[in-house]
């Protein structure tokens, strides 16, 4: 379990091959060094450029959005699916 984005980074950055689900919560009180939040959103996106960057295969990778933020669930839902359907058509 990844409490902050520096975590969740390391921990995809190492176990990317291993993982079949990653849980998201949106409002995870992160704050980079300029104090603007991170949310679970900035590091689904960060985890999108990195699938990106590496070509990595997604097919067996289940994401699950079980934050109480409703905004927040919806958007992360929305990019994830977004990004799914166009990743695989690159």
């Amino acid at each position: 379990m990844c409490r902050n984005d520096t975590e969740f980074v390391s921990a995809i950055e190492q176990h990317f091959s291993d993982l079949e689900v990653v849980s998201f919560d949106h409002d995870i009180s992160s704050y980079d060094d300029n104090g603007n939040e991170v949310t679970g959103y900035s590091c689904l996106k960060w985890l999108c450029n990195y699938i990106l960057d590496n070509e990595l295969d997604i097919s067996n990778l289940t994401l699950n959005f079980h934050t109480a933020n409703p905004v927040g669930r919806v958007n992360m839902m929305c990019y994830w699916d977004n990004f799914r359907k166009n990743y695989a058509s690159i």
